[in-house]
């Protein structure tokens, strides 16, 4: 599934309109109505997880092409980097450099498959943390 049909899945699950999304999640109603319309085919990882955090649904779910195949890390990253550059020092920069420090990168500069997961799973908390701080702070 697309992002889009992934969204609509998600917001009718809870059974809200794309207006009462867009009051939860304070985003614009236009916005999510392109998204599902997929006229907007690629939202930034700040808004899907924004949606996320007022669907209560992990944000990866937006992502998932169906129930069985997850993001690769490398995927993660990249959506961070291109979507959100205010995140690229918190959480991808401190990231790399704990990979490295605590030697759990390959020689090739790939991570193996036992840390791949762990690390995926926090990149999402944080990232999901620091979009609710973000919130907090602007008083939302």
């Amino acid at each position: 599934m697309s992002i889009s049909e992934n969204l609509k899945r998600a917001r009718n699950a809870k059974g809200l309109s794309q207006r009462g999304l867009a009051e939860k999640a304070n985003v614009s109603y236009t916005y999510i109505n392109r998204i599902e319309r997929e006229v907007y085919k690629n939202p930034s990882y700040e808004l899907l997880n924004k949606l996320a955090i007022a669907l209560e649904i992990p944000v990866e779910s937006l992502y998932k092409e169906n129930n069985e195949k997850e993001l690769s890390l490398l995927e993660i990253l990249q959506g961070i980097y291109e979507n959100t550059p205010d995140m690229k020092e918190t959480i991808v920069g401190q990231l790399v450099k704990g990979l490295i420090e605590n030697d759990l990168m390959n020689p090739d500069g790939t991570i193996p498959k036992q840390v791949d997961k762990q690390v995926k799973d926090l990149i999402i908390e944080a990232s999901r943390l620091q979009a609710i701080s973000k919130n907090i702070k602007k008083g939302e």
